[in-house]
């Protein structure tokens, strides 16, 4: 069986109304999304199903942690998720236009794979630069060591980092105003 195979939900037994359906996302999930710059995770996902006549609004419910690097330190560390996503599935043609939050499925289908939203919605919790939090003081957690060793290797401290000698012209083109 396809891993994937486990996030599909079938829809056309279930009544009108909401139906709730709960995943735990692991390593196996994040393996078999080709590319994923993610491979291991503990990720909660409910989903509130509320099936009508002719579509389904799905609600995800999105908590837990993504392990990877911090861009800071380079250490690696489980970075917090959380979040709410809503899709709504129509049934109909698919000449119908599709948007980020509609999708349109024909009208024989039975079931409906939810695997590659929540690949989606978990990858638009993470931001774009990823670090340490930081501790109740305001500090990043990173590790002091590696921080260290970086600002020894750059060859300059952040307070005598180098200016771009094009600034420097432009700024006595703007002093000269």
């Amino acid at each position: 069986m396809h891993p994937l195979a486990a996030y599909a939900i079938p829809f056309s037994g279930l009544k009108t109304g909401t139906h709730r359906f709960n995943f735990l996302i692991e390593h196996p999930f994040f393996e078999a999304m080709e590319f994923s710059p993610i491979k291991e995770g503990r990720i909660w996902v409910n989903i509130d199903l509320t099936k009508h006549e002719t579509m389904m609004v799905f609600e995800f419910n999105i908590k837990g942690t993504v392990h990877t690097n911090c861009d800071r330190c380079l250490e690696d560390f489980d970075f917090p998720v959380e979040g709410q996503q809503r899709l709504i599935v129509k049934f109909g043609d698919s000449a119908f236009e599709e948007t980020d939050e509609v999708v349109v499925i024909q009208r024989g289908e039975y079931e409906f794979n939810v695997a590659q939203f929540i690949y989606e919605f978990v990858m638009l919790l993470i931001p774009i630069r990823v670090a340490h939090p930081e501790d109740e003081d305001g500090n990043f957690d990173c590790d002091p060591d590696a921080l260290d060793l970086l600002d020894s290797n750059s060859g300059f401290s952040s307070e005598e980092a180098p200016t771009d000698p094009r600034w420097e012209a432009l700024k006595k083109l703007k002093n000269k105003e």
